[in-house]
C-alpha cells in the first residue's frame, strides 16, 4: 500500500512539475488588472500589467489610515532555470521566487530558503483575486476585488 501511495506522490509531483515548466508568462495574465482589499482598517492594491516584453509588472501597496505603509513593485518574469515572481521590497529586490505550481486560475511560487514567506500563491475566482503568503504553519490571505485603475 505504501509504495501505491508513494508512485502516487512520485507521479503528481512529476505532474505539478511539468505543468510549471509548460507554463508561459501569458498563461498567467489572468492576474492582470487592478485589484483592490480591505482588512480591517488596512488596504491592499495591486496593479498588474500585461505581458509585453516576456514580463508581467504590477505595483503593490498597502495603505494605513489612508497613508502609505508599504510598497513594491512585482515581476514575474522567465529566467535561465524557469519562471520567476521577483519581489522589489520598497524598491530593493527582495527573494526570487520560483514557479511550481500554474493552473488556468492560479499560481504557486516558492522558495524554501526564505523566511517569509516561503510561498506566495495567487488565485482568481471571476471578479476575485485571493493571495496567500506562507511558511510552515503560518498563512496570511487577503482577497482583492477588481477596481477601477486610477
Amino acid at each position: 500500500m505504501s509504495q501505491i501511495l508513494f508512485a502516487t506522490a512520485l507521479a503528481l509531483s512529476a505532474s505539478t512539475a511539468s505543468a510549471a515548466q509548460d507554463t508561459s508568462i501569458t498563461d498567467l495574465t489572468f492576474l492582470t488588472g487592478c485589484w483592490a482589499g480591505k482588512v480591517g482598517g488596512v488596504v491592499y492594491e495591486e496593479n498588474w500589467t500585461g505581458a509585453s516584453g516576456g514580463t508581467l509588472m504590477a505595483t503593490s501597496k498597502t495603505l494605513k489610515a489612508d497613508k502609505l505603509a508599504f510598497f513594491e513593485f512585482l515581476m514575474i518574469r522567465r529566467a535561465e532555470d524557469g519562471i520567476r515572481f521577483v519581489p522589489y521590497l520598497k524598491g530593493r529586490e527582495g527573494a526570487n521566487f520560483a514557479l511550481t505550481q500554474a493552473g488556468a486560475s492560479h499560481v504557486l511560487f516558492t522558495n524554501p530558503d526564505n523566511d517569509f514567506p516561503s510561498a506566495i500563491r495567487y488565485e482568481r475566482s471571476g471578479d476575485s483575486l485571493m493571495v496567500t503568503l506562507s511558511s510552515g504553519t503560518h498563512s496570511e490571505s487577503y482577497s482583492l476585488s477588481r477596481a477601477t485603475c486610477q
